[in-house]
C-alpha cells in the first residue's frame, strides 16, 4: 500500500520543475491559463476514468491517480503564480489580503471535502467520490477560461524608465505619508 501511496505522490515532488515550465513555455501566447485549461481537463479525465472503468489493479489505480495528482500540483502552482502576481498590483496591503483569503478558502475547502468525502465513501460506492471530484477539473478548466491576458502580467515585469520609477515611488511614499497623518503616527505631524 506504501509503494501505491508514493506513487501517487510523486508529482507533487516536481512543482518546482511545474513552475519553471508555466513561467518559460507560453501556450496559445498564454503562461498560466493554457496551463490550468489543459490540467483541469486532465483530472476530470483521469478521474472520471477511475469511475467509468473501474479498474481492478491497484497499480493501474495508482498511475491514473498520480496523473490527477500531477494535474493538481501543476494547477496549484499556476494559481499560487496568479495570486502571488495579483497581490503585488496592491503595494500596501495585496499580499496580507490575498494571502489571508488563500487560507481561509483552503481551509473551509478541506474541512467541506472531508466531511463530504467521508459521508460519500460511508454510504456510497468509492467509485462516486471520483466521479464528483472529476468534475472540479471542469470547473477549473471553465474558471481558467475568464483569465485575462492582464491577470497573468506581473508587475514587475513592466519595465519603466526612470522618471516613472521615481514618479511611483514619490506616489506611494506620499500615500504612506498620508496613511500616517490619517492615523496620528506621523511624527512630522506630532510635534
Amino acid at each position: 500500500m506504501a509503494i501505491y501511496i508514493s506513487i501517487i505522490h510523486i508529482p507533487w515532488s516536481f512543482k518546482i520543475v511545474y513552475g519553471l515550465i508555466s513561467d518559460n513555455v507560453p501556450i496559445f501566447g498564454t503562461r498560466r491559463k493554457s496551463y490550468l485549461v489543459i490540467m483541469g481537463i486532465i483530472q476530470f479525465l483521469t478521474l472520471f476514468s477511475l469511475y467509468a472503468f473501474e479498474p481492478d489493479d491497484p497499480l493501474v489505480v495508482a498511475v491514473v491517480l498520480s496523473f490527477a495528482s500531477m494535474s493538481e500540483a501543476f494547477t496549484n502552482v499556476v494559481s499560487d503564480a496568479i495570486m502571488v502576481i495579483q497581490s503585488r498590483k496592491d503595494k500596501a496591503y495585496g499580499s496580507q489580503d490575498f494571502i489571508t483569503l488563500m487560507y481561509l478558502s483552503t481551509g473551509i475547502g478541506g474541512a467541506t471535502g472531508c466531511i463530504i468525502a467521508g459521508l460519500m465513501t460511508e454510504y456510497l460506492h468509492p467509485k462516486w467520490s471520483f466521479y464528483l471530484y472529476s468534475f472540479f477539473g471542469v470547473i477549473i478548466s471553465f474558471s481558467a477560461c475568464f483569465l485575462t491576458k492582464k491577470s497573468e502580467k506581473d508587475a514587475v515585469e513592466t519595465v519603466l524608465t526612470p522618471s516613472e520609477q521615481s514618479t511611483e515611488l514619490y506616489e506611494y511614499e506620499m500615500e504612506q505619508r498620508r496613511l500616517m497623518i490619517r492615523e496620528g503616527t506621523d511624527p512630522a505631524v506630532a510635534r
